[in-house]
C-alpha cells in the first residue's frame, strides 16, 4: 500500500470514558506522531523559508510586469498573469504562516500542510504557462515570469521532500513507543505516515466526538434565522426589519459582473451599504441557535463579506433567493448560512472559454482560512462547451461545508489547497468536476453526474508530489441523467495522484476500467474500498495503482485532514 498520513487528535470524549485503553492507545500514536513533525521541521529552517517567500516575490514582480505592460491587448494573457499574482500572494501568505510556526516553535502540526499548499499555488502558476499565447512566450516579461516562477516551485518542491522524508525516516527508526497510560500526554499530533489499527477503522472516528455539536448548532442557528425571517418578511412587529426583508431575492446586473471582474483585487468595486431591500444580513457573531438577524444589510453578498474585519468570528445569513455575483472571500473566519441549498442559491457563468480562466472562473472563490458555509447552493452555468467553468473553489485551509450544493460541468468543485471538510453535500458535474490539491474528506455525498462531448470523470487529484494531500469520498449515492455513458471515478491530474472511494454506490454506466489514464506516476495512489452497485467490479484497469482495497484505516474525516483539530473554533 502507499504511504498513509495519519493524525490523531486527543479526543476529549476520554476525560470521561470508561474505555481508557483504547484512549492510551490513541495518546501514544498522538504523541509519536508530535515527535515525528518536531524531528522533520528541525531539517526546514526559517531562512530556508524566507529564501523561497523571495522566489515568490519575484514571481508577483514579474506578472505585475505582465499586466502593466498589456501584452500585445491579449486579454488571455494578461489574465493568465494576474491569476498567477495571486496564487503568488496566496502562497505568500502559507510560506508567512510556516515561517512563524517555525520560529515560535508553534502550531508544528501545520506547517507541512502549509508548505504543501504554498507548492501547490506556485505549480499552478507554472502549469498556466502553457496556456499563454505564442506570441507573448517570446516577450522577455513573460520569459522573467516563467523564470523565477520555475525556480520557486523547484525550491518549494525541494523543501516538501525534505519535511516528508525526514518524517518518514523518524517513523522507521523510532520504534519506542510509551507503553503504559500514565507515559502517554494529551497532546495532538498529525498525519505523518502514522499508522494505527484502533483508530479510523469504523465509520468517521474520533470526529464523530465533535461533528453533532457544530452540525447541530448550524442546523439550529439556520432554522431560526428562517424563521426570523420569514416572520419579518410576513409583517413583524420591527418596520425597519420587514422592511429590510421585503425583496431579497438579488439579481446582480451584468455591468456589475463586468465591473467587478476587471477589478485588480478582484473584488466589486463598490462595497456600500444596501438600502433596506438588502439581501445578505450580517448575523451576530457568535455560532449558537440564539443568533439575530442584525439591522445592517448589504446589496450583494460580496459587500457584506468585505465588512467582515478578519480574525473572529463573521456569519452572513443569506436568505432564500438567486444571487447572480462572483465572490471572493479573502476574509478569515467567515460563516455563510443560507435557508436551505434548495432555497438559497450562486450563480455565476465566468469560464476559461470566456477568458477568465480556470482559477478565476469560480462563482465563489475562498482564498482565506477557516471558512464555513451551511445550506448553500453553488452554481457554474457555463456548460460544458466553454470548458472549465468552476461552481466553488477553496484555496484557504481549514474550510468546512455543511449540507451545501454545487452544479456545473468542467471543474464544479475546485478543492485547491489547504485541509477541507464536506459533509451532506450534493455535487454536480460531468467532467474532473471534484479536482484540486486540498487534503480533502467529502462524507456522505450525492453526486449526479452530467452528461460530458466526451466522457465522465468524476475526480482530478493535482497532487504533483508526495504531499499529505489527497481527495478522499465516503459513502458516496452516485447517480446519471439519463443521457450519461462512458463513466469514470477519476483520472490522475498530476503524477501523484491520490483518490480514495470508501463504500460509494456506483451506476452501471461506470467503466470497468474504472479509472481514465492521463497522468499517472510511480507515486499515485487510486483505490477504492466497499464499491456497491452495478457499476463495482474488481480488478480495475492494471495500470492503476492500488486499485481495490480493504484497510482504510486512515481515511476518515479526521485522520485524514486532522478536522478535529480545526472545526473547533466554530463549535
Amino acid at each position: 500500500m502507499a504511504d498513509n498520513y495519519l493524525v490523531i487528535s486527543y479526543p476529549d470524549a476520554c476525560a470521561t470514558s470508561s474505555d481508557r485503553t483504547h484512549c492510551a492507545a490513541e495518546f501514544r500514536v498522538a504523541r509519536r506522531s508530535l515527535g515525528v513533525v518536531q524531528q522533520s521541521l528541525e531539517q526546514v529552517t526559517t531562512a530556508m523559508v524566507a529564501a523561497v517567500e523571495a522566489q515568490v516575490a519575484a514571481i508577483i514582480a514579474a506578472a505585475d510586469e505582465i499586466k502593466a505592460s498589456n501584452v500585445q491587448n491579449d486579454h488571455f494573457t494578461n489574465a493568465m498573469a494576474r491569476t498567477c499574482a495571486r496564487q503568488a500572494n496566496i502562497a505568500l501568505r502559507y510560506l508567512g504562516q510556516a515561517a512563524d510556526a517555525i520560529e515560535a516553535g508553534t502550531n508544528q502540526r501545520d506547517v507541512p500542510y502549509w508548505l504543501a499548499a504554498a507548492d501547490t499555488q506556485v505549480g499552478n502558476c507554472v502549469d498556466g504557462f502553457q496556456t499563454f499565447s505564442p506570441a507573448a512566450q517570446g516577450l522577455p516579461a513573460y520569459i522573467h515570469l516563467e523564470y523565477t516562477a520555475k525556480k520557486a516551485a523547484s525550491t518549494l518542491d525541494a523543501l516538501v521532500a525534505i519535511t516528508n522524508a525526514a518524517a518518514k525516516a523518524a517513523v522507521a527508526t523510532d520504534a519506542a513507543v510509551p507503553s503504559t497510560e500514565e507515559d502517554v500526554a494529551p497532546v495532538r499530533g498529525r498525519r505523518m505516515a502514522v499508522r494505527s489499527s484502533t483508530v479510523g477503522s469504523t465509520g468517521n472516528g474520533a470526529l464523530d466526538w465533535l461533528e453533532p455539536g457544530l452540525y447541530a448548532q448550524l442546523q439550529q442557528l439556520q432554522t431560526s434565522l428562517n424563521a426570523e425571517f420569514a416572520a419579518a418578511a410576513a409583517g413583524g412587529d420591527n418596520v425597519e426589519r420587514r422592511e429590510l426583508f421585503s425583496h431579497h431575492h438579488h439579481h446582480r446586473d451584468r455591468k456589475s459582473k463586468k465591473d467587478k471582474s476587471s477589478s485588480s483585487s478582484g473584488k466589486s468595486k463598490s462595497s456600500k451599504k444596501a438600502s433596506p431591500t438588502a439581501g445578505p444580513m450580517v448575523v451576530s457573531a457568535t455560532l449558537n441557535a440564539s443568533a439575530t438577524v442584525g439591522s445592517s444589510g448589504y446589496s450583494t453578498i460580496q459587500s457584506a463579506v468585505d465588512a467582515a474585519p478578519g480574525g473572529s468570528r463573521f456569519v452572513i445569513y443569506i436568505p432564500a433567493g438567486t444571487y447572480d455575483e462572483q465572490v471572493l472571500i479573502e476574509t478569515t473566519d467567515i460563516v455563510l448560512i443560507g435557508a436551505g441549498a434548495d432555497k438559497t442559491i450562486i450563480t455565476g457563468d465566468a469560464s476559461a472559454g470566456s477568458g477568465s480562466g480556470t482559477f478565476e472562473s469560480a462563482t465563489v472563490g475562498v482564498d482565506s482560512d477557516r471558512f464555513v458555509a451551511f445550506g448553500i447552493k453553488f452554481v457554474n452555468t457555463a456548460g460544458p462547451d466553454n470548458h472549465q467553468a468552476v461552481a466553488f473553489r477553496a484555496t484557504g485551509d481549514q474550510s468546512a461545508l455543511f449540507d451545501c450544493a454545487f452544479d456545473g460541468a468542467q471543474d464544479t468543485l475546485y478543492v485547491d489547497a489547504g485541509r477541507q471538510y464536506y459533509k451532506n453535500c450534493w455535487i454536480g458535474g460531468s467532467q474532473d468536476f471534484i479536482f484540486g490539491d486540498a487534503a480533502v474528506v467529502i462524507d456522505s455525498p450525492k453526486i449526479q453526474l452530467h452528461p460530458s462531448p466526451s466522457f465522465v470523470t468524476i475526480t482530478a487529484s493535482g497532487r504533483a508530489s508526495d504531499t499529505p494531500t489527497g481527495i478522499v469520498i465516503r459513502d458516496a449515492v452516485i447517480e446519471a441523467d439519463s443521457n450519461v455513458t462512458e463513466v469514470y471515478l477519476g483520472r490522475p491530474w498530476k503524477k501523484c495522484a491520490f483518490t480514495v472511494f470508501i463504500n460509494a454506490n456506483l451506476p452501471a454506466m461506470v467503466e470497468k476500467d474504472g479509472w481514465l489514464s492521463w497522468n499517472e506516476g510511480s507515486c499515485m495512489f487510486l483505490a477504492e474500498a466497499g464499491s456497491t452497485g452495478p457499476g463495482a467490479s474488481s480488478p480495475r484497469a492494471d495500470w492503476v495503482q492500488p486499485g481495490t482495497i480493504t484497510d482504510v484505516t486512515g481515511y476518515d474525516a479526521n485522520t485524514f485532514t486532522e478536522v478535529n483539530s480545526w472545526l473547533s473554533w466554530a463549535g
